[in-house]
């Protein structure tokens, strides 16, 4: 399974209706993007997706700027987000176990 992917789609259900703002597209929302709706967003994302880890300090940016959420939440989900969507794939759980552990009780020892 492809972890680097969950966490993608991770960051697509809990940011969906956020703007690419931060990418210079105000008017297109993440689920757009992901969804292939603009050609633009696209290529944006995907160019930060090659830059090291951009794309988990995009997600982490934008989990500091949710203010609904609690702190056990907000923490799993950093969790989450820094395991699956690492560059690196050494750094990334081999299995999907881990993160499932993390969203549903918070009790995976992995770091």
């Amino acid at each position: 399974m492809d972890v680097y992917s969950v966490g993608l789609v991770c960051l697509w259900l809990f940011f969906g209706n956020n703007t690419l703002f931060d990418l210079g597209l105000p008017s297109t929302t993440i689920k757009t993007a992901f969804m292939g709706g603009s050609r633009d967003a696209i290529a944006r994302i995907q160019s930060r997706k090659n830059d090291n880890d951009s794309v988990l300090e995009w997600a982490l940016e934008l989990l500091a700027k949710k203010t609904d959420l609690d702190g056990e939440i907000r923490h799993r989900l950093e969790r989450v987000f820094t395991l699956a969507l690492a560059r690196d794939p050494h750094r990334r759980p081999s299995s999907m176990e881990a993160l499932i552990e993390i969203l549903v009780d918070g009790s995976s020892e992995v770091t």
